[in-house]
């Protein structure tokens, strides 16, 4: 079998980009793969922003190249991550004129929403789902722009008018039950939505011993809830909670702990750093408030051992049982996260159990392996 796998890098790197990493050199084990990739760290400047917004719905630089590389290479299926900005729709176009069966892994809601987390302000918001993509506009969803939002917008409607996810694609992948559920409500056809997990490689070690401080992993955004957490631990202390991550809510987040020697911020660390943090910690939290997709970051914490403290939205509970690999806590609720906390805090053999349960949930769910094997059949059903 060969797969052309496709994929616009986001300009930080993320969730995404590591997927995309992770899961092609994961194939490249077992087929052979062809890549198509885009940056937008190297192709996008000032000088270059409002060209890509023009092609966003359709490119047709982009359309040729992909014609002309399966036309050379003859890939048995075609594999996108993300297509924003840079790779767009016209990919799937030129697979569909060549007869290439296309999968698609979702893992945002950018083809409904904007900014891709139906989220304003702190709250849910699918105003676009109800009333048309131009509705995001008024809010500058994308960015804070009303300029940029708009050309999102238009990229949108174009996909919607020309049906793009009803006959361009062949299987929409999913990670979670949620998000199946969610994207059939936005109209892909049930029987093109496959869920298949998000996986992370074999990790280094596991944690044998109950740390003294949390931890928190990820970008540092007013979706991922981290005031919330930092509300939550000033009632904690002496108890510490660790941040690593990096984004453009750092400096705010900086201040606000200031004055507290219990809440540390490392800033963004190599992978292998922060395992070993991983390691360290009592256990890892997200209180996210936005619909997460998957994190990956709670399959790296239960690979090594680490319960994981989580926000009961979205796809969470699916990968966070409650009880049995961590606890949930109410949304936006800084006083249920001190509680849970202060649970595993205070109650080692509780906290010992969920991180045993949390790395054997990961040996049957979350491996490589398994994942290989869910990717191939997905590809032969395509």
């Amino acid at each position: 079998m060969k797969v052309l796998v496709a994929h616009n890098r986001y300009r930080n790197y993320g969730g995404e980009d590591a997927v995309f990493d992770d899961e092609t050199r994961l194939l490249e084990q077992e087929v052979e793969v062809i890549r198509y990739e885009a940056d937008n760290q190297k192709e996008i400047s000032i000088f270059s922003a409002i060209p890509t917004a023009i092609r966003l719905p359709w490119s047709r630089a982009t359309y040729r190249k992909m014609v002309k590389l399966i036309r050379r290479e003859k890939p048995s299926v075609a594999h996108f991550f993300n297509l924003f900005p840079l790779i767009t729709a016209s990919a799937y176009d030129a697979c569909f004129d060549e007869g290439i069966p296309v999968v698609q892994m979702l893992q945002n809601f950018r083809p409904w929403c904007a900014n891709g987390l139906f989220l304003r302000e702190g709250k849910t918001c699918e105003e676009c789902v109800h009333h048309g993509s131009w509705r995001s506009v008024r809010y500058g969803c994308y960015r804070g722009s009303r300029l940029a939002t708009a050309a999102v917008a238009r990229m949108q409607n174009s996909n919607f008018d020309r049906n793009v996810w009803r006959d361009k694609i062949n299987i929409c992948m999913v990670p979670t039950e949620f998000m199946r559920r969610k994207v059939i409500d936005l109209g892909i056809p049930e029987e093109k939505v496959v869920i298949k997990p998000n996986f992370v490689l074999r990790p280094p070690g596991r944690r044998t011993s109950v740390g003294e401080n949390a931890l928190y992993v990820g970008r540092l955004s007013s979706e991922k809830g981290v005031p919330l957490a930092i509300d939550a631990f000033r009632k904690l202390a002496p108890r510490g909670l660790d941040i690593i991550g990096s984004g453009p809510e750092e400096r705010a987040l900086a201040a606000a702990t200031r004055e507290t020697n219990t809440i540390r911020m490392a800033g963004r660390l190599p992978v292998e750093e922060v395992h070993r943090a991983m390691l360290r910690s009592s256990f890892l939290i997200l209180p996210s408030i936005c619909y997460e997709v998957f994190p990956r970051v709670l399959v790296e914490a239960m690979s090594l051992g680490v319960p994981v403290v989580a926000s009961r939205w979205g796809g969470i509970p699916e990968i966070v049982r409650e009880g049995e690999t961590g606890l949930l806590f109410e949304r936006g609720n800084a006083e249920d996260l001190a509680e849970k906390a202060r649970r595993l805090f205070e109650d080692e053999e509780l906290n010992l159990r969920l991180g045993r349960n949390a790395r054997e949930r990961y040996e049957r769910l979350y491996t490589p392996e398994i994942n290989l094997r869910q990717l191939l059949e997905i590809y032969r059903k395509a």
